[in-house]
């Protein structure tokens, strides 16, 4: 399973553009889960999905692994028709996110920065890609998926307010490669 991030601090840049076309061109030629770590649940409703029960905040507030797989968060991605996409899959997102990445600032347990990682370790037979969708933001969901990817992407454009928090990023990206060497990154235009 391959684990691609897309992350920038500013908004408007094709985080979620970029996520959602590369989750869709991936699931092409495997199983894709479309991660939406926004709190904005654009992804999510780009596919579809607007009433779900359990979703990625669900999955990083969860005591242990078993409770959060025992969630059943992932949902299948919907056409604008209501078909289903073949071998696509989100785990959805909306504003109950940014309640799970409060309680998990305020968690002094170790491992709070690592439940994404677990949560794919377990799914790992299930999927050939994951896509995960970041907001604008460094927070513990961001973080959580920097610490489970193979590859950050950061999409932006060329103007002086989007390349100022790139440095910021690129911070970020290089403190989570301390616990997690295998991340590599890219900036893409």
């Amino acid at each position: 399973m391959k684990t691609i991030v897309i992350l920038n601090l500013k908004g408007g840049v094709g985080k979620t553009t970029t996520a959602t076309n590369l989750a869709y061109e991936l699931s092409n030629v495997g199983e894709t889960l479309l991660i939406d770590a926004d709190k904005q649940g654009n992804s999510t409703e780009f596919y579809g999905i607007h009433d779900f029960q359990y979703g990625l905040g669900d999955v990083l507030t969860a005591k242990n692994s078993d409770e959060a797989l025992y969630l059943k968060a992932i949902c299948p991605a919907r056409k604008p028709n209501g078909d289903i996409y073949p071998h696509l899959f989100v785990l959805p997102s909306d504003y109950r996110l940014m309640k799970s990445n409060i309680s998990l600032l305020l968690d002094t347990s170790s491992g709070r920065d690592k439940r994404l990682r677990r949560y794919l370790a377990e799914n790992e037979s299930a999927f050939d890609f994951v896509v995960v969708d970041c907001a604008p933001d460094i927070d513990m969901a961001s973080i959580n998926a920097l610490m489970a990817a193979d590859l950050a992407l950061v999409p932006i454009t060329l103007d002086k307010n989007a390349r100022k928090g790139l440095s910021e990023v690129w911070e970020q990206i290089t403190a989570a490669q301390q616990e997690n060497p295998k991340l590599k990154a890219h900036v893409i235009i």
